[in-house]
């Protein structure tokens, strides 16, 4: 409640003394491109996600190094208490 006083009170004072400085920064340009640009920027990394979504399959393990339990066959681990 005082703060709201206290804020008040200060705009009164600054009105009465005719003081009334707005800062003012100009973007640099239209704030319709700002999300033009970051559609395209988000657009761009969707396709460059989507163009890696199959590397697992182009590039096999080929020397066994991350086997694990869980890549041998279903038949093998049915003892095995999974």
């Amino acid at each position: 409640m005082l703060s709201s006083v206290m804020g008040a009170a200060l705009v009164l004072a600054s009105e009465a003394e005719g003081e009334h400085h707005e800062i003012v920064n100009e973007l640099p340009f239209p704030s319709f491109y700002f999300g033009l640009i970051a559609f395209g920027a988000l657009i761009a990394l969707l396709l460059l996600t989507y163009a890696f979504r199959s590397v697992s399959t182009r590039h096999p393990d080929r020397d066994g190094m991350h086997e694990g339990p869980h890549d041998a066959p279903h038949d093998a681990r049915a003892g095995s208490g999974h």
